[in-house]
């Protein structure tokens, strides 16, 4: 089993015969297991390749390379799937693979032999990518911070009206509706305004709820 798999410094890292042999061993495990299937266009492509082939489910090296890329293409690094995978370092099994590191490996494999475009080195860029857009448009922030307090302010005075409706703080709506309010004011500490705008929304829809049943 290779060990280089997280280590760059390794010798055979950089290795694209040594990577593919990783990736060969790592798709098969992912073909008999498929737990991620619903996850990424990585796994939905490798998977949909593998059961083209006469018998790919028993040997995935049948993959060709170009197929390979379009796996390593597909992935955006989410890391969704090394949450779910039962066979990372951490679980102890017999089996061990990471699949967002091995597809790290392959890009930088073709990073070194400058198969790697401009655009796509942009695109990866993701802190950058938030540097500018934060830059560019700082008016947005301030109007979603605008719109988060506003909502902050009527889903209070709603929640507080269901409240006193109610008499009752321990009822299950008025604990589902200060539950969403407090997730809003994390969130709005936290600065994710649009997130605490939806917390708020949520809030004053369920205490607006509890109010109009309370009229009958």
């Amino acid at each position: 089993m290779t060990t280089s798999l997280y280590d760059p410094l390794a010798g055979d890292y950089f290795e694209p015969a040594s990577a593919r042999a990783e990736r060969d061993r790592t798709f098969q495990i992912c073909s008999d297991c498929r737990v991620c299937v619903k996850l990424c266009p990585s796994f939905k492509s490798l998977f949909q390749m593998i059961d083209a082939h006469p018998d790919g489910a028993h040997d995935v090296k049948v993959l060709h390379d170009d197929e390979h890329q379009r796996v390593v293409d597909e992935c955006y690094q989410c890391k969704l799937c090394y949450v779910i995978c039962p066979y990372t370092p951490e679980q102890e099994q017999e089996w061990k693979i990471d699949f967002p590191r091995l597809m790290l490996r392959s890009l930088a494999i073709q990073e070194r032999e400058g198969k790697v475009g401009r655009s796509a080195k942009l695109l990866a860029r993701t802190d950058l990518q938030g540097k500018v857009a934060t830059f560019k448009n700082p008016w947005w922030r301030d109007h979603q911070l605008k719109v988060a307090l506003k909502m902050f302010a009527d889903s209070l005075a709603e929640l507080n009206r269901a409240k006193a409706k109610v008499g009752n703080n321990n009822d299950k709506r008025i604990v589902h509706a200060q539950k969403e309010f407090d997730n809003g004011k994390n969130g709005l500490c936290l600065g994710h305004y649009w997130r605490a705008d939806h917390e708020f929304w949520e809030t004053y829809v369920i205490a607006h709820e509890i109010l109009k049943s309370n009229r009958r």
